[in-house]
């Protein structure tokens, strides 16, 4: 995994830790699970959040 992300053990350790992985692993994470058959919820990653909004709402545009 760290080397399909191009980062270190550590890196992916204290992000397991945490609890969240970083939205940007998202996709390399997504691919190596779905190659592996490996359950991998998108409440795994630390997305930014509509602001008053429930995520399954699309987002409305600035008038």
């Amino acid at each position: 995994m760290a080397d399909s992300l191009g980062v270190g053990v550590t890196t992916i350790s204290n992000a397991a830790v945490s609890g969240v992985f970083p939205a940007k692993w998202y996709a390399v994470v997504k691919k190596l699970c779905r190659t592996d058959s490996i359950e991998c919820p998108d409440e795994l990653f630390n997305f930014i959040k509509p602001a008053g909004g429930d995520a399954g709402e699309p987002m409305k545009r600035a008038s």
